[in-house]
């Protein structure tokens, strides 16, 4: 720069008739109030007079609009919905139109009020507060959270009252107005970003190691090799305080069944087997109690079972009969 101009700026500067430049503000920062991810689910369970069918909200795909993401909602509200959180840290819906309508405003100042366009029976007056008291929901105990509190609209008997958010999570709760009174909506379970959010619960679960199994029957054939081996798990699961007693009839604990797509069975992970006779009781406290079992896909003469598709059936043998089971599908094929 030259001297004589760096000069002239210097007194400029000091005498503030140049200001100095700012740093920009930086974005605003989106509390997951509603957190938006392909494969999140919550499920609520309605309390009230004679209760009802629980509430499923899923997030099942995500799609571009005029260069902006959006994910797919579906159970939330009476319609499917695309929806995003905006710079503002709005969550805002996109209809057909190109227009964008506001959910929620989560980012707002507490005690903001505003016009809720969740498409709903009634479209109400809402005011936003933030609270720092624990709400407890059959999935947990959560604190702070933001609550939704809807003003009296023009339904007598539809709409919201409430809603409770909680950072991270989602919808907690949600108080609909109803001809029969109040009815409460409260999450029991939800998968948000891959993790799992539950209260106490008892349920049995199985799992296999993947959904297609290939039999490798290029010559020459290995008759060992050649034969895929499936890898179940099966979980029995308590997290409520209450023991539940197992009772079995003998040395066997549990079985495996496969079966071919037209039913007929083709395998049984007990056939052949011997078991002691004693009487035995596991009692399942809070915690798991998981069994693994690795499962050769092949016949009774050893040779890998025909292309097709299969389900593989898991169950405690306890006394009381199939109480614990599960059944996942599965696809076998042959690579020449």
């Amino acid at each position: 720069m030259d001297s004589k101009l760096l000069r002239l700026l210097i007194p400029a500067l000091l005498a503030g008739s140049i200001p100095a430049q700012t740093p920009p503000r930086g974005r605003f920062s989106i509390h997951p109030y509603f957190p938006l991810a392909v494969g999140n689910q919550w499920i609520y369970v309605q309390r009230g007079l004679g209760g009802g069918e629980p509430l499923h909200v899923q997030i099942i795909s995500a799609n571009q609009f005029n260069g902006l993401t959006y994910h797919h909602v579906i159970g939330y509200a009476e319609r499917p919905a695309w929806v995003r959180h905006n710079s503002s840290g709005e969550l805002v819906q996109y209809d057909s139109s190109g227009r964008e309508r506001l959910w929620y405003p989560f980012a707002a100042p507490d005690g903001s009020s505003f016009r809720t366009e969740v498409p709903s029976p009634c479209l109400q007056q809402a005011v936003l507060r933030t609270r720092n008291a624990e709400v407890r929901v059959p999935a947990g105990s959560f604190s702070p959270h933001v609550a939704v509190e809807f003003q009296p609209g023009p339904c007598a008997d539809a709409g919201y009252s409430e809603e409770i958010f909680a950072s991270g999570v989602g919808m907690v709760r949600r108080t609909a107005i109803t001809i029969a009174g109040p009815r409460t909506f409260e999450l029991i379970w939800a998968r948000v970003g891959g993790a799992l959010i539950g209260g106490p619960e008892l349920s049995f679960q199985l799992a296999i190691d993947r959904p297609v199994y290939v039999a490798n029957l290029m010559p020459p054939v290995d008759p060992v090799r050649s034969v895929p081996v499936l890898t179940a798990r099966f979980t029995a699961r308590n997290t409520s305080s209450q023991p539940v007693t197992l009772q079995f009839r003998s040395g066997q604990r549990y079985d495996l069944v496969i079966r071919d797509s037209t039913g007929r069975q083709v395998f049984q992970w007990s056939e052949g087997r011997a078991f002691t006779m004693a009487l035995g009781n596991i009692e399942l406290k809070e915690g798991d109690q998981t069994f693994v079992e690795a499962v050769r896909l092949a016949d009774r003469s050893g040779r890998p079972l025909p292309e097709g598709r299969y389900t593989l059936e898991a169950w405690l043998a306890t006394t009381q009969g199939k109480l614990f089971s599960a059944t996942v599908p599965f696809e076998i094929q042959h690579a020449f």
